[in-house]
């Protein structure tokens, strides 16, 4: 059975129907390697949300005010990321689209992180995300072998040389760890006075 994954499905589950960028292109057809390699997987499921699983919060936790802005806000921002990867330490990496709609290519690259925590990282697009999370040199050396040989070329010899795609400069720029902590500050205040 093979694990290949659909570039029309991907782009409609993923992608909200964007074309597949050539770097993320050449991944998903390396995707076996990919994850053999680093850990890290790609799914072109419909029910691929893992960032928003709660199902190991107690009851309490879930009514508890402050985990449930929490997990409310996350959820919000998420809506504004195509998500594309995971890495093995639930991690999720993908493009930051805003509450301004922006194209693909344009979006800063970014990461929900084990702690629910939205950050920019390194990256002009998901390639160079990926390999920028790799602080493993054997690991960095192979993966940017593997991505070179698929006919892309990386001129980086270290995850400290890959750049920031620039934030945008536009006053109405919001970024998803600043959205995140606004959400959480509503939704807690909201559900504070439910409880009064």
């Amino acid at each position: 059975m093979s694990n290949a994954i659909d570039l029309k499905l991907f782009s409609e589950r993923r992608l909200m129907g964007h074309r597949v960028p050539e770097d993320l292109e050449l991944l998903l057809a390396n995707s076996e390697n990919v994850q053999k390699l680093t850990g890290i997987e790609f799914s072109d499921k419909t029910d691929w949300v893992p960032w928003l699983d709660v199902s190991y919060l107690s009851e309490k936790q879930l009514n508890d005010p402050d985990i449930a802005a929490n997990i409310k806000a996350i959820a919000a921002v998420s809506q504004y990321i195509s998500f594309v990867a995971a890495t093995e330490d639930s991690e999720y990496i993908g493009y930051w689209r805003g509450p301004q709609t922006g194209g693909l290519l344009q979006a800063p690259i970014v990461c929900l992180d084990n702690e629910g925590q939205f950050n920019a990282i390194a990256g002009r697009n998901i390639a160079e995300a990926l390999l920028g999370l790799l602080y493993n040199a054997n690991t960095f050396t192979n993966f940017k072998q593997l991505i070179e040989d698929a006919g892309m070329s990386i001129p980086y010899s270290s995850y400290r040389e890959i750049p920031f795609l620039e934030d945008s400069k536009d006053a109405a720029y919001v970024s998803p760890s600043d959205l995140h902590k606004k959400l959480y500050y509503e939704f807690r205040t909201n559900l504070v006075a439910k409880l009064d």
